[in-house]
Protein backbone atom coordinates (compact mmCIF):
# COMPACT_ATOMS: atom_id res chain seq x y z
CA UNK A 1 0.00 0.00 0.00
CA UNK A 2 3.05 2.66 0.90
CA UNK A 3 4.54 2.22 -2.68
CA UNK A 4 0.76 2.39 -4.44
CA UNK A 5 1.55 6.12 -2.33
CA UNK A 6 4.64 6.88 -3.87
CA UNK A 7 6.69 5.86 -0.22
CA UNK A 8 9.38 3.75 -0.02
CA UNK A 9 9.59 1.56 3.15
CA UNK A 10 12.63 -0.23 2.26
CA UNK A 11 16.54 0.80 2.99
CA UNK A 12 17.08 3.82 0.43
CA UNK A 13 19.93 3.19 -1.55
CA UNK A 14 23.39 5.02 -1.02
CA UNK A 15 23.10 8.65 -1.92
CA UNK A 16 19.17 8.60 -0.70
CA UNK A 17 17.70 8.29 2.66
CA UNK A 18 14.34 7.43 4.20
CA UNK A 19 12.47 10.69 6.09
CA UNK A 20 8.60 11.21 6.88
CA UNK A 21 7.47 14.00 5.16
CA UNK A 22 3.96 15.10 6.14
CA UNK A 23 3.04 11.58 7.72
CA UNK A 24 4.90 9.97 4.29
CA UNK A 25 8.44 7.95 4.24
CA UNK A 26 10.01 9.75 1.19
CA UNK A 27 13.38 9.31 -0.11
CA UNK A 28 15.55 12.22 -1.01
CA UNK A 29 19.21 13.20 -1.68
CA UNK A 30 22.04 12.81 0.86
CA UNK A 31 26.04 14.11 0.99
CA UNK A 32 26.60 10.95 -1.02
CA UNK A 33 24.30 11.71 -3.99
CA UNK A 34 26.52 13.55 -6.10
CA UNK A 35 29.43 11.11 -5.82
CA UNK A 36 26.79 8.73 -6.81
CA UNK A 37 25.49 10.36 -10.18
CA UNK A 38 29.42 11.03 -10.90
CA UNK A 39 29.44 7.09 -10.94
CA UNK A 40 26.57 7.18 -13.60
CA UNK A 41 28.60 9.10 -15.72
CA UNK A 42 31.48 7.49 -15.11
CA UNK A 43 30.02 4.35 -16.58
CA UNK A 44 28.96 6.17 -20.07
CA UNK A 45 32.15 7.59 -20.39
CA UNK A 46 33.71 3.80 -20.38
CA UNK A 47 35.44 3.60 -16.86
CA UNK A 48 35.43 0.56 -15.41
CA UNK A 49 34.04 -0.70 -12.60
CA UNK A 50 37.27 -0.85 -10.50
CA UNK A 51 38.06 2.31 -11.55
CA UNK A 52 34.37 3.57 -10.58
CA UNK A 53 34.73 1.71 -6.97
CA UNK A 54 37.78 3.23 -6.14
CA UNK A 55 36.71 6.41 -7.27
CA UNK A 56 33.57 6.15 -4.81
CA UNK A 57 35.81 4.90 -1.82
CA UNK A 58 37.96 7.43 -2.03
CA UNK A 59 35.71 10.31 -2.33
CA UNK A 60 32.17 9.30 -1.38
CA UNK A 61 33.20 7.25 1.23
CA UNK A 62 30.60 4.79 -0.31
CA UNK A 63 32.69 1.09 -0.34
CA UNK A 64 31.16 -1.05 -2.63
CA UNK A 65 33.17 -3.65 -4.80
CA UNK A 66 33.41 -3.63 -8.51
CA UNK A 67 30.90 -6.61 -8.91
CA UNK A 68 28.35 -4.93 -6.91
CA UNK A 69 28.41 -1.90 -9.40
CA UNK A 70 25.93 -3.60 -11.91
CA UNK A 71 23.46 -4.92 -9.29
CA UNK A 72 23.32 -2.66 -6.68
CA UNK A 73 24.02 0.85 -8.28
CA UNK A 74 23.52 0.65 -12.45
CA UNK A 75 20.37 -1.37 -11.87
CA UNK A 76 18.65 0.04 -9.15
CA UNK A 77 15.56 1.58 -10.25
CA UNK A 78 14.76 3.46 -7.25
CA UNK A 79 17.43 6.18 -8.67
CA UNK A 80 14.89 6.90 -11.31
CA UNK A 81 11.87 6.53 -9.35
CA UNK A 82 10.32 3.18 -9.84
CA UNK A 83 10.60 0.20 -8.00
CA UNK A 84 9.44 -3.67 -8.47
CA UNK A 85 8.58 -5.56 -5.52
CA UNK A 86 10.72 -8.94 -5.13
CA UNK A 87 7.51 -11.05 -4.19
CA UNK A 88 4.68 -9.56 -6.12
CA UNK A 89 6.58 -8.46 -9.84
CA UNK A 90 4.49 -5.37 -8.78
CA UNK A 91 6.33 -2.30 -10.74
CA UNK A 92 5.50 0.83 -8.99
CA UNK A 93 6.81 3.79 -10.91
CA UNK A 94 5.41 6.97 -8.68
CA UNK A 95 7.95 7.03 -5.82
CA UNK A 96 8.32 10.27 -4.37
CA UNK A 97 11.38 12.69 -3.79
CA UNK A 98 11.91 15.80 -1.64
CA UNK A 99 13.42 17.28 -4.43
CA UNK A 100 10.25 16.64 -6.91
CA UNK A 101 12.12 13.97 -9.03
CA UNK A 102 14.21 11.41 -9.05
CA UNK A 103 18.46 12.15 -8.71
CA UNK A 104 19.07 10.12 -11.65
CA UNK A 105 17.63 11.31 -15.35
CA UNK A 106 16.61 8.99 -17.70
CA UNK A 107 18.27 10.07 -20.10
CA UNK A 108 21.48 9.66 -18.09
CA UNK A 109 19.71 6.04 -17.05
CA UNK A 110 19.52 5.02 -20.54
CA UNK A 111 22.94 5.76 -21.49
CA UNK A 112 24.36 3.74 -18.75
CA UNK A 113 21.88 0.68 -19.79
CA UNK A 114 23.00 0.91 -22.95
CA UNK A 115 26.70 0.08 -21.90
CA UNK A 116 25.89 -3.50 -20.04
Amino acid sequence: MKLEKGEFPYTAPKGLDNFVYKGQRILRQNDKMPFVKRAFEMKTEGKTHKEISKYLKEYGGIKIGDRELTDRFFKNTVYIGEYTEKNTHIHFSNLQFSEGRPPITLALWDRVQKCF
